[in-house]
Formats: structure tokens, C-alpha cells, sequence
């Protein structure tokens, strides 16, 4: 409605007082003139008694006319320049259309809208106050983008000459990543307008988003914007406070104070902008020159600054602007000078622009660099740069810069053309000097402690290295001369522990090994063995045919003079130092070291980082050798040795020296022999496959007494049950049909009590002899017996291993209990464990408990003897197995012990039986039967102890020995 209302009047004010009451004809006829005023300076007051009174204002050619004590301009697009020669005539309504009137003034014309208050024709400039017609405002918030979510507040202006606000604010939120903004415009009153801007914003320096928020103001006239598109950005910002100033204070109209402060502000980095686009237009990701000139003052003013000292810095310069357009803070400007010539010097800028891209709100980045370089050039004083100062070096002319030493040199850039960029150390120190000599070393001229030496294959002057600075030059005589073309490594640029050394190659020096230093001029091939010692270090190398080159030697090797190699594997010297009178000898086999840690048995072996003489693991040249020489035993050497002669294993002789002792030639090497093989005559060596000899076994290279497991099933009966005078019984077992030998017992007959206990009177009250099983139970369950599954255990899990030697079973198992109870004690609960408890036994046979295992022991000893009673040992003196009961090394398994199987691997027996009777809760009575084998006067004797209290976890699988039930009438528990 006011809109509407305002273009109306602005036309019957102009019909009026042109025409009068007449009609338009008369109008033309009539040639009314309209008042005509130098400038607008000079229009009368606007009052109620001249309202709709209209002027032509020379200086503007515009008509202005008076309405609500405003004098509003009219300027339409159609307006043309008309042929009178007299300027100075009125204005008259000199012609009319359809839907409007020509107006003449002078020697111009224009129209007047006659209907539509939206007429498009229609441009309203720099006014007082007008009404705009705008659908919107819109456009895009830099500093970098502001970021979503930032806020946008306009604020309307009465007129363009006070500046002064209305009142009426307008509020929008950045709606995306890229900082545009939307703002519907319909009930803006006022061209004038004056936006603030503030949020987070992408740091096109840092790459990151900005820690604070930044505000940024603009001052327009949205007439004069096409679409009311407004951009906000810092050059909005900066020349905010100088257009207030220059139209409050200057009184120019607002469009020439911001071309006016445009100019000012972009003349602050030396940019010429009569060619840019305005302010509000310019857009940090476009494409024109003012674009790519707005980008670099956004990335100079920030620089490495956070929001804070970025806010402080606009304000200071729009500050130091608003009265005379000049920037004062020349600190300010060098930093900023000096800052940009280090980014552009250091790849900033490349990143920069990255940054920029990766945005991803433009096809293309606009040059922004040239700005930047033509800012810190200039501030710096260089010339300009051409074709003719290519490769020309210069000092900055700046008078601050006079004692810098940094130079600059114009070069020709690809993609660039032709700049400034910060000279190199060679290049400022070196500038003019003429060609030298091979290895000529000169200071530098701006940095007099650099050196530079001339290089006459690369045909110019270079830095000389800090290897050269502390060996020397290097080249092709320094290469070729020993002596001169290996030293100590002195520099702590290279590690001093795996390169010790320097050597000069291919005309610069580097790190190197002790090997390297040492073997470089060592001869590619040489006989297997060779030994020599290193050029630098006393290191000692051996040529290795098993390797293809000279590796580190042992000491043993560099003293013998002789590497111990493959090829002579198995060889003793005989050797006889200068500086003792004592000898040695040394065999050549392989390092016990490895051979102990599994290196040559096909296992993961850890090679350690280093060598013992500093040859790092990654080098090519790192082994650790099979075989080493080894101090041999004196007595063996000298009993043994024949020069050159090898030994076969298994073999024996005599000593040379000592003819009594025998000696045994093992793994290739002799040793001196056992007693055992002294004993048997008979070598038994690691290379020998197993072995029995009587009741003896060789294996893995140690004689032991064989064991029940090293006989066939079938000849196990005539071995261990063949006893004279002796008949075993038999139990036949229903529940497998397994028949096991029975020895029986008349304790009443006993002629000795070895303890006290009065196996006499127990034998009579038995009335029947005490029957025992001669086997270790073999009974692995069934359905009837579900708590033996997973419990029971053959030696080494092999079957066969069970129907030689019997089963074992933990205790819990034996007693036929829950496994529960190899963790708690069964006998405090009433019905579960207790006298002549049967367990896993046969009907009518139980578990002995540690009574009976005492009734036993005491009648074996009173009635045979320790060896005669227990011992299942054939072919020894006295070991006859003469009570039957038969004790067979089986061994058990052992379950805290990662579940490992165990029994003697030598000449002794120990085997453990289960006891019904329990320690602990997890404890057992075990029993324990130990025969020695020990050496007397006549050869190998049996030494028996028997312990019927050893403690054992109730979890270790054990074997089972049953005893048939009987009746006392009198208890004897113990």
C-alpha cells in the first residue's frame, strides 16, 4: 500500500503542477515549465504548501519531487539525451504513451510511470528514502565461509544522507556450510541498509573452523543491487566506518563513499581495484580479479591469528581509515609484509589453496597468490621482476630489511610467470662467482661461516655437507686411496653404533660397518676357512663357501688361523699358543648355543639385533654361524687325538696316554665313556636308534633300565612274572573280562615284624591269607561308570601302553566319585568313602588303604627284603621280584603340570600307587615305592625305600592296585 501510494504520487504531483486542471494535450501545448535548481542543495524546504512541487537538479540530472517533507529523485532507464541548445530550459510535459509521460528538461527527456507502482522501467537512485520493492535480500557471509547456523541481522536505514536506523530489524540464520543467507525483503521501507554478520567461519589458513565467532559488517543500497543479492565480507567490513563518516561528515552520497573507500582500502596491499566489481559483489571463491584480491586480504589479515587478534586488527585499521582514508600502523604492515613473503617462501600458499579447494564451493580457486607476492614485494622494495632480472639477485630495499641477509632472486615460474621468490644459501652466498677447481672451498659471501665447494661434475659451486666439513673432500683419488678413503665415523648425523665409519664413494661420504670398512678390498672368492684380519679393526673375518663371502669371525678362529666352516666339520687341532707353554685342543662343531635354542631343529629361532663385533642384523652380512670351534676336555684330547683323522659314532678305544679308560666317539667328536658303557662295553651314542642290551636301553644317547613299556606285549609274562617258586592267582574281571595275576599273603605266618604291629595276630585274625592284584588295574568304565570318563589316562595316551603297564587314575576317579571330590574331603560324608571301599575294583575287592599298603610293606621286608620283595629289575643281583607283587616303573601323569607324563629315564625306579585315604581337600595319601640303583662291590645293586604318607594332589592320575576284601574283628585303622 505505501508503495503503491508513493509512485502515485510522484505522478499526479508532476501532472499537476505541469498541467494544472487542463488535460494532458494541453499539457503539451502549453509547454508548462517546472522549477529548475543548480544542485540539490538548493531545492527549498519540502513543506505541506509545495507538496507535489517538482525540480530538475542540474548536477544530477534528475527531477526531485516534494513529498512528505522529502525531496525524492526519479531517474528512469529510458531517459535519452535530446538536440536543444538550450540546457536551461524548464521541464515540461513534452509528450505521453499509454502508461506514461515524457518529461523534458533541457536537453534531456525521461518517463514517468503512469500506472503500475512496479513498473521495472522504474530506478530509484540515491534518495532520501524510498520504499523498495525487493522481494528478498540474499547473498554469501566470508571470511572464509561463515558456517550454518551463523547469524545474520539487517538493519533498515531512514534515508542514505543521516544513515540514521528506523527501527526495524530483520533476522536470518546461514542455512549452509557455504555462508549464504535468504532474508525475505517485503517490508523493507528503505533502500539503505546496513547488515551485520556473525558465526564461526572456515580459516582458509589453518585449514580448520575458526574457536570463536567473528562479526562482519556491510552498509548498501539495495536498489542498486541486482536481485538484492548483498555479499559480506571483509572489505564490507573495512570500509564501513569510512562511507558513515564520508556521507555523516563529507556529505557524499553513499555509492560515491564506497567507491571512494573501496579504492582506499585495496590501495592498502597496493591493489589497483578500478576495474573490480563493488564490495557487496565480491566473493572470495569467483573468478574475476576482485575476487582473487578480496581472497588474498582475507588470507593476509588472518594470517596466523586467532579471532580475537583478527577482530582487533579490523577494528584498529577501520579505525585508523575513517577520517583520511590512510592506515597508519606501519608495524602492522611490515608483519603482515613479512608474514606473507614466508608463506609464499615456505609452501603456505600452496596449501592454502588446497584448503580452499577442498571446500568444494567453486570449480576454480581465483589467483589470489599474485596479490599476495605483489604485496610483500613491493612493502619489501624489489624491483620489478622480468625477463631481463632473471636469475638476478637482490637485497630487499626496504629500509627496515637493510641489515637482513635474506636475498631474493626473479625467477620464471611455470604457471606463474615471472616473481620473487627468497634466494637459497647457494644462491645468495655464491651469486657471481666464477667456476673453480675440482674440491675449491670458499666462504660464503652474505653467510661468511657457510662453506661451498666446487664440484666439476656437477660443473658448479655447492654447500659443502658437514660430512665434508669433517673429513675432508670427496672424490675419485680420495676413493682409490686406502688409507685416506675410510675414517672414524666423528658425526653425529649418523649412527655411531651400527656405522663406525665413514667411507669416501662415488664422490660423497657415508656410514659404514666395521665389516664394510674392513672386508671392501677384501677379494671376492678365496678357500674355504680363509682367515684374515680386518684393515680398521682388530675384528677377524672368515671366508664361509656355505655363505659366498667373508663373514665375522669367533676369537677361537683368529687364533687358530683356521675358520671351522662345513667343510671341515668335525675336525680337531692340536694347538700351541706363542705366548704359553701351554696347548689345546679344539674341535669344529656346531655352536651349543644354537643347537640348544633349536636353530638347526626347524623351530623359529630370534636372531638378536646385533652381532658380537657390531654388525647390524639387517645387514646382508649378518649370520650366525652353525659351527664354531670348541675347547675340547685336555684328558679327551690328548687320550684321543690323531691329526686329520675323523671318528665314527659308536665307536670306542682306549686312551693313548691313559690305556684304562675308555673313550666313545659321539656326534662325530670323542668323549670319555660312562660307567655304563664301561660297564656293558657298549657305546651308546645320540646318532644310535634305540637299543636294548639284557634288561638295559640305549636311548637318546643315555643307557636307563628298560621299563615294561620297552618290551613286546607277548613277552612281557616271561620277563616280569616268570618268579621261581612262585604261582600267581587270578582275578577275572566280569565287567571287561580282563583277567589280572593275584600274589597272596599269609600274614600269619610272618616270622619278623619289622614295625611292631603284630602281623602275626592280624594274620590269624584274618584267617585267610592277604590277597593282592601282581597288575596295575586296567579298567576303563563303561556306562555304569560315568565318573571315569575323561579321568583316566594311558601312558603317553597310547592304548597299548594301558595293556602293558595299567591305567592311572586321579582319585576322585578311583574311588568311583564325581570329580568334585578331588577338591574336597570325601571321607567326613557319611557313606562315600570309608573302609575296604571298593571304588573301581572288582566286586568283592577294594581300594587299599593305607592300613593295608602298611600290612604289605611290613610283610614284603619281614620276609624278603627290600631288593628281593620289590624290585622288578632282570638281570641285577638280587632284583628276583621274589614276593610276586611286582613293581613296574610306569610312571603317571601329572596334571598341574601342563599334563605331562613322567617316569625315571635312568637306572632308578619310583612309582606312585593311589591310597583311599586323603591329606586335604585337594591332597591325597599316596605311596610311594623307590628303588635305587647304586654301585657296589660287585656292579649295579638295588636300594629300596617305600613311603606310605606322600602327599599328592588328588588331581594326578596314578595307578590303581586293588586288594580283596576281608574280615577283621578287631579295628586296625590307622
Amino acid at each position: 500500500m505505501y508503495h503503491l501510494g508513493r509512485n502515485t504520487l510522484l505522478f499526479f504531483a508532476i501532472c499537476m503542477t505541469a498541467c494544472g486542471d487542463t488535460s494532458v494535450s494541453d499539457d503539451i501545448n502549453d509547454r508548462n515549465d517546472m522549477g529548475v535548481v543548480a544542485s540539490a542543495e538548493e531545492l527549498p524546504p519540502c513543506t505541506a504548501e509545495n507538496e507535489g512541487e517538482p525540480f530538475f537538479v542540474k548536477s544530477e540530472k534528475l527531477v526531485r519531487v516534494c513529498s512528505d517533507a522529502k525531496w525524492f529523485a526519479i531517474k528512469n532507464e529510458d531517459t535519452e539525451k535530446k538536440d536543444s541548445s538550450n540546457s536551461e530550459q524548464g521541464c515540461y510535459v513534452s509528450d505521453k504513451t499509454a502508461d506514461s509521460l515524457w518529461v523534458t528538461c533541457g536537453s534531456y527527456s525521461f518517463s514517468v510511470p503512469t500506472s503500475g507502482a512496479n513498473n521495472s522501467s522504474s530506478v530509484v537512485l540515491d534518495s532520501e528514502k524510498i520504499a523498495t520493492s525487493l522481494e528478498g535480500v540474499s547473498g554469501f557471509t566470508q571470511k572464509g565461509p561463515f558456517l550454518m547456523g551463523s547469524e545474520v541481522n539487517v538493519i533498515e536505514l531512514k534515508d542514505g544522507r543521516t544513515l540514521d536506523q528506523t527501527g526495524d530489524n530483520f533476522e536470518a540464520k546461514i542455512q549452509s556450510d557455504d555462508g549464504q543467507f535468504k532474508l525475505n525483503a517485503r517490508m523493507m521501507m528503505s533502500q539503505y541498509l546496513e547488515l551485520h554478520a556473525k558465526g564461526y567461519y572456515r580459516n582458509e589458513v589453518s585449514g580448520k573452523n575458526s574457536n570463536a565467532q567473528l562479526t562482519l559488517y556491510a552498509l548498501t543500497d539495495v536498489m542498486m543491487r541486482s536481485g538484492g543479492v548483498v555479499n559480506i565480507n571483509l572489505l564490507t567490513h573495512l570500509e564501513y566506518h569510512r562511507v558513515v563518516y564520508l556521507v555523516k561528515n563529507k556529505k557524499m552520497k553513499v555509492a560515491a563513499a564506497k567507491d571512494t573507500a573501496e579504492r582506499e582500502i585495496f590501495n592498502l596491499l597496493h591493489i589497483d581495484s578500478k576495474d573490480f566489481f563493488s564490495s557487496e559483489d565480491l566473493n572470495i571463491v569467483g573468478s574475476s580479479e576482485g575476487d582473487a584480491a578480496l581472497l588474498a586480504f582475507s588470507i593476509m589479515f588472518q594470517g596466523d591469528r586467532d579471532v580475537s587478534q583478527l577482530s582487533e586488527l579490523l577494528t584498529n585499521v577501520s579505525t585508523d581509515m575513517e577520517k583520511d582514508g590512510k592506515w597508519d600502523n606501519a608495524k602492522m604492515r611490515d608483519s603482515i609484509a613479512d608474514w606473507a613473503e614466508n608463506a609464499d617462501a615456505t609452501g603456505r600458499l600452496e596449501t592454502i589453496r588446497a584448503n580452499v579447494e577442498d571446500w568444494g564451493l567453486s570449480s576454480m580457486v581465483p589467483n589470489f597468490e599474485k596479490y599476495i607476492r605483489s604485496f610483500w614485494t613491493k612493502e619489501y622494495g624489489l624491483p620489478t621482476c622480468d625477463k631481463d632480472n632473471v636469475d638476478k639477485v637482490v637485497a630487499a630495499g626496504a629500509e627496515r630489511l637493510v641489515e637482513s641477509k635474506n636475498r631474493f632472486v626473479c625467477v620464471d615460474s611455470a604457471g606463474v610467470g615471472y616473481m620473487w621468490r627468497r634466494a637459497t644459501n647457494l644462491e645468495k652466498d655464491t651469486y657471481g662467482w666464477p667456476a673453480g677447481t675440482d674440491g675449491q672451498i670458499k666462504s660464503g659471501d652474505i653467510n661468511t661461516s657457510a662453506k661451498y665447494v666446487y664440484d666439476s661434475v656437477m660443473g658448479h659451486w655447492r654447500e659443502m655437507t658437514e660430512l665434508e666439513g669433517i673429513y675432508g673432500f670427496c672424490n675419485e683419488d680420495v676413493e682409490a686411496d686406502s688409507a685416506a678413503s675410510v675414517k672414524p665415523n666423528k658425526s653425529d648425523k649418523i649412527e655411531n653404533e651400527y656405522y663406525p665409519y665413514v667411507v669416501c664413494t662415488n664422490r660423497h661420504w657415508e656410514g659404514c660397518s666395521a665389516y664394510y670398512a674392513d672386508t671392501r678390498k677384501y677379494p671376492s672368492e678365496a678357500s674355504d676357512g680363509s682367515v684374515r684380519r680386518g684393515d680398521y679393526t682388530t675384528n677377524t673375518y672368515v671366508f664361509d663357501t656355505n655363505y659366498g663371502f667373508w663373514r665375522v669371525g669367533w676369537s677361537e678362529e683368529r687364533d687358530l688361523g683356521q675358520g671351522c666352516t662345513a667343510s671341515n666339520h668335525g675336525q680337531v687341532v692340536h694347538f700351541t699358543p706363542d705366548y704359553t707353554d701351554a696347548d689345546f685342543y679344539y674341535s669344529c662343531r656346531p655352536d651349543s648355543f644354537l643347537v640348544d635354542y633349536g636353530f638347526f631343529k626347524g623351530y623359529e629361532y630370534y636372531k638378536p639385533e646385533q652381532n658380537v663385533n657390531g654388525l647390524a642384523s639387517d645387514d646382508e652380512h649378518w649370520v650366525q654361524t652353525q659351527f664354531r670351534w670348541h675347547e675340547d676336555n685336555y684328558e679327551v684330547g690328548e687320550n684321543t687325538f690323531t691329526d686329520g683323522a675323523l671318528c665314527n659314532d659308536g665307536d670306542m678305544m682306549p686312551g693313548h696316554i691313559i690305556t684304562g679308560s675308555k673313550f666313545v666317539c659321539d656326534g662325530g667328536f670323542w668323549r670319555a665313556a660312562t660307567v655304563e658303557e664301561e660297564t656293558f662295553g657298549q657305546a651308546c651314542v645320540t646318532s644310535q636308534p634305540f637299543m636294548m642290551v639284557g634288561s638295559m636301553v640305549c636311548s637318546n644317547g643315555k643307557w636307563r633300565k628298560a621299563t615294561v613299556y620297552d618290551y613286546d606285549l607277548d613277552d612281557i609274562p616271561g620277563i616280569f612274572f616268570n618268579v621261581s617258586g612262585l604261582s600267581f592267582g587270578e582275578l577275572h574281571d566280569s565287567r571287561d573280562g580282563r583277567n589280572y595275576r593275584t600274589v597272596s599273603f599269609d600274614l600269619s605266618s610272618a616270622e619278623n615284624d619289622v614295625y611292631g604291629v603284630g602281623l602275626k595276630t592280624i594274620g590269624d585274625d584274618m584267617g585267610e591269607p592277604m590277597v593282592w592284584m601282581a597288575e596295575n588295574l586296567n579298567f576303563a568304565g563303561g556306562s555304569d561308570y560315568p565318573y571315569l570318563d575323561g579321568h583316566t589316562k594311558c601312558y603317553n595316551n597310547d592304548s597299548l601302553s594301558c595293556k602293558k603297564g595299567g591305567r592311572f587314575y586321579t582319585w576322585a576317579a578311583a574311588m568311583n566319585l564325581d570329580d568334585k571330590w578331588n577338591y574336597g574331603l570325601a571321607r567326613d560324608k557319611d557313606g562315600l568313602v570309608g573302609k575296604q571301599h571298593q571304588g573301581i575294583c572288582p566286586e568283592g575287592w577294594h581300594i587299599p588303604d593305607r592300613f593295608d599298603w602298611f600290612l604289605l610293606f611290613n610283610f614284603i621286608l619281614s620276609e624278603y627284603g627290600a631288593i628281593g620283595g620289590f624290585s622288578s629289575g632282570v638281570g641285577y643281583p638280587g632284583a628276583d621280584n621274589g614276593s610276586g607283587f611286582s613293581v613296574f616303573d610306569v610312571g603317571g601323569y601329572w596334571s598341574g603340570n601342563t599334563g605331562l607324563f613322567e617316569r625315571q629315564t635312568g637306572f632308578d625306579v619310583e612309582v606312585f600307587f593311589v591310597s583311599s585315604n586323603e591329606l586335604a581337600k585337594d591332597k591325597m595319601n599316596a605311596v610311594n615305592f623307590y628303588i635305587e640303583q647304586v654301585y657296589g662291590d660287585v656292579g649295579l645293586e638295588d636300594k629300596a625305600r617305600i613311603n606310605t604318607t606322600v602327599e599328592f594332589k588328588k588331581g594326578n592320575a596314578l595307578s590303581v592296585r586293588c586288594v580283596k576284601n576281608y574280615t577283621l574283628d578287631v579295628d586296625y585303622w590307622i
